[in-house]
Parts: structure tokens; sequence; C-alpha cells
């Protein structure tokens, strides 16, 4: 009996991480393509007309 409940506490505890990470996942995931491009710039357009 107590083996059983030491397995069924077991598979809550991997069920409930699973869950976690599946949230996690679900709410990084519209954010995964700026994390991967976060190192890509482009310049801007400057004028040094106006400092003369």
């Amino acid at each position: 009996m107590r083996g059983i409940v030491g397995v069924l506490r077991l598979v809550i505890a991997l069920v409930g991480g699973g869950v976690v990470v599946a949230f996690s996942v679900a709410a990084l995931a519209p954010r995964v393509s700026d994390i991967f491009t976060a190192n890509t710039s482009t310049a801007l357009e400057v004028s040094l007309d106006e400092l003369a």
C-alpha cells in the first residue's frame, strides 16, 4: 500500500511538472523569434548636415 502511494505521488509530481513546462512553453512561444533575432539591428539614417 505504501509503495502504491509513493508511485501515485511520483506520477502526480511528474504530471504537474509537465503541465508547468507546457504552460511555460506556450507563454514563451510568441517571443521565440524575438529571442533568436535579438542580436540583429538596423542602422538609422543620420544626417550630419545639421551639425555643420
